[in-house]
This record gives structure tokens, sequence and C-alpha cells, in this order.
């Protein structure tokens, strides 16, 4: 009986060590994820999950809004400078590197922070957000306000805009094999765009009453909304709605985990309660509910290995979970309005190569598609001036066509060098790598 107790003992004692190990190399690499937090105090710093202060980026007036390039080394927010709210994008340095006015907006009076962390809700402020994405090596930056939507390229500044009708309460953006899908959430619908070089495309309205948060899974075939007491999934390809959700509270904040388990895709939603929904894509009615925060979570996010679920609220308090229900870290770092964590950064592949050839091919298409288009405009426009008449009336006619054909030919023309001046960098960026 003694020899048998000691082996028990002696199991015990070895597997209650072996938990404790894995436990301590969890927190180990707990440093090697990098969150930034935007502050109502106006600033942005950057944290491990060991809550360890990382960095301070020193520049006032902070709004909302921040977001990680894909391809690392930058991060952009949206700061009040006076009348005019500007897009700032900052290196890991934390030195300024460009900046983008963006939305003016012209207010009655100031903000008021309030001593604890928070601002006073007396004040009207536009809706605003930011979301970075990558194309072939070249980084944009998909940024809303109210309800307009803008484009813009580090290079080149800003591309274009358009109106999504409607504000915009939460936006999100993904680059797949295809293209580059994003979402547009608020007043009752989610808007899906495909982002283009020149103009965006709407492909998709969903239906979501009062929906306030939106996401797209990694490889752009989900999109997953959250609005009041509801929760849906949506298939983008077949544009129709597969599985939903019915909870207790509203959904405040909503994230894709990059990498799925091993049941397969998940997502997390922050909700008005305090608690965070554990909720898988393809599985209907399969969910969890986690006991996390006191009040409502605007702030939710996975990281990039899926292996950790961070949450935040307004005061401040950041939870960090793990196997999507053990809560082993909390810290508070002070009211904050913004939450976003760095990628893990990959060296280049193969694949990523071939996209940048595909990318040139198809600039080498459409700048041939833009040629021929010139020239059967150019032969309109011939055919017009030879076979002018003298009756006055028909003058005029002609003369109005001929200024519209010039004035297609003009933007063409601009159009073709924009991509031929693109298309001679990436022929550059290509040459050099492939030697």
């Amino acid at each position: 009986m003694k020899k048998s107790s000691i082996r028990v003992k002696i199991v015990s004692l070895f597997l209650s060590i072996g938990i404790l190990v894995a436990v301590s190399q969890s927190l180990h690499t707990m440093d090697k994820y990098v969150i930034a937090t935007g502050s109502y105090s106006g600033i942005i710093t950057l944290w491990d999950l060991e809550s360890q202060l990382l960095q301070i980026i020193n520049q006032r007036n902070f709004h909302s809004g921040l977001s990680f390039c894909p391809l690392g080394k930058h991060i952009a927010g949206v700061f009040y400078d006076g009348d005019v709210y500007t897009i700032k994008v900052f290196d890991e340095r934390g030195n300024l590197f460009k900046r983008f006015p963006f939305f003016s907006y012209v207010s009655s009076s100031q903000p008021t922070y309030l001593a604890g962390g928070g601002i006073t809700d007396a004040i009207e402020f536009p809706c605003i957000n930011v979301k970075f994405f990558a194309v072939a090596g070249k980084k944009y930056i998909l940024a809303s306000a109210d309800n307009i939507i803008k484009v813009f390229s580090l290079d080149k500044g800003l591309l274009y805009s358009f109106d999504n009708n409607a504000t915009v309460d939460n936006l999100a953006v993904v680059k797949t094999n295809k293209g580059v899908i994003a979402a547009a959430a608020g007043k009752d619908r989610v808007r899906v765009y495909t982002i283009g070089g020149f103009r965006a495309k709407e492909i998709i309205r969903l239906k979501h009453r009062e929906v306030k948060a939106v996401d797209i899974s990694l490889d752009g075939k989900y999109i997953v909304s959250g609005g009041q007491q509801e929760v849906k999934v949506w298939d983008i390809k077949k544009k129709r709605l597969i599985n939903r959700y019915k909870i207790s509270d509203g959904v405040f904040s909503i994230a894709f985990s990059p990498v799925p388990d091993a049941l397969g895709g998940f997502f997390v939603a922050g909700l008005g309660n305090g608690n965070i929904g554990v909720f898988r894509v393809s599985r209907p009615y399969s969910h969890e509910i986690l006991q996390v925060h006191e009040t409502e979570i605007p702030l939710i996010l996975c990281t990039p290995d899926g292996k950790y679920i961070i949450s935040g609220n307004r005061q401040g308090n950041i939870a960090v979970i793990a196997n999507k229900r053990d809560i082993i870290k909390r810290f508070n770092i002070g009211g904050i309005n913004a939450l976003a964590i760095k990628p893990f950064v990959q060296k280049e592949t193969d694949q990523d190569l071939q996209e940048r050839v595909g990318y040139l091919h198809e600039q080498l298409e459409i700048l041939g598609e833009l040629q021929k288009e010139k020239e059967a405009i150019l032969q309109e426009l011939e055919a017009l001036q030879g076979g002018r008449k003298k009756v006055s009336f028909e003058r005029y006619q002609k003369k109005v066509q001929e200024q519209e054909v010039e004035r297609k030919l003009q933007e063409l023309e601009q159009r073709a060098k924009r991509w031929k001046e693109r298309f001679r960098e990436e022929s550059v960026f290509y040459q050099e790598k492939k030697k």
C-alpha cells in the first residue's frame, strides 16, 4: 500500500511539474506578440502580452482607428488636427513616416477628456475607421469617415473615394488570391466591395438590423456581422446567409481568427454585457460565452496564430484568453478607444514572387486595353472631323461630341501614364528580386 501511494504521489508530482512548465513556456512566449492601443489622452502605446510597455508614439490628439501594415514596420492612426482629421503613418521607431489630410469636421466645441479615461457624450464626432492592406508589395490604407470611404497609397496619397450611402460604423478589408475585398457595416446593411486600383465596385448588400461590427475571413470566403442580439455568418461567393446565432445582448466588436483550430474556422465577438462569444463558422448553434469584463467590449482581436483572444474595454482593462476559455492575463493601461496587433511578417516566398509577376501581367493587359480604346477614340475623332457639314446645328452637335471624345481621350492618357509608372516601378523591383 505504501509503495502504491508513493507511486501515485510521484506521478502527480510529475504531472504538476509538466503543467507548470507548460504554463511558464506559454507565458514566456507571450512577449513575441505586440499590441498597440490608442488612448483618450491622445497617444499611441505598444505593449507585449505580459503587460510590458515597449514603446510610446508621442503624437498628441490621437482620435481613433489603429492598424498595422500586413508587411510590418508601419502603423497608422487618425489624429485630430484642428478641424482636420489626418491619417498619420509611423515607422518601427515611432517616427512620422507619412501623413494624409483625410476629413474636415467643424465642431462647435472641443472634446472634454475625463480624469478616469473617457470622453463626454455631449459632443458628436464622425465615425472613423482605418485599415491597412497590401497588394504585390505595395501598401495601401482604406479609411472611412461617416459615409465616405477613401483609398490611399503610401506612395501616391489619395487614389479615389466613394460614397457608402450610409454611415460606416465598422470596416473590414482582406487581400485574397482573387483581389481585395472590403466590407462596411452600418444602417441595417453590410455592403461588400472589391477594391481596385481606380475604383471600388459593390458586389453584395447584406441585410442585418442594427449592425455594428463586421469582419472577413482571411481566405475571403465568409463575412460575419454582429448587431442587436444576433450574429450572422455569410457566404460571399454564394451571397447568402449560412449561419445565425441568437445572443442575449448586442455585439460591439467582432473578429475572425486568422488560423482555424481542429474543429475548423471560428470567430469571436465582444458583447454589450462584458461577455465574449466564441462562434463556429459552419456549426450551427455551437458557441461558447465567456464572462470576461464588467462593461461592454468594443475592442477584440485574435493573435496571428489564433492561440489567444485579446479583448479590451474603454476603461483600459485588457484580458488575454488562451484555449478559447482560460483567462491567463489581466492588466489595465488606462482609458483606450483603439486596439491593434502586429502581424507576424514572413519572408517573401516563391508564391509571393509569382503574385508580383501576375500583377505585372495584369497591368500589361490593362495598358493594352487602354491603348486599343485610345485608338478607337482617335478613329472616331477623325471620322467626326472629316464628316463635318455646313449646317450650323449639326456643327454644334458634332462639336459637343468632339469635346466629349477629347475629354475621354485625356482621361485615358492620364490613366495610361499612371499605369506605366506603376508598371515601371514593379518591373524594376521584380528584376532586382530575380537577381
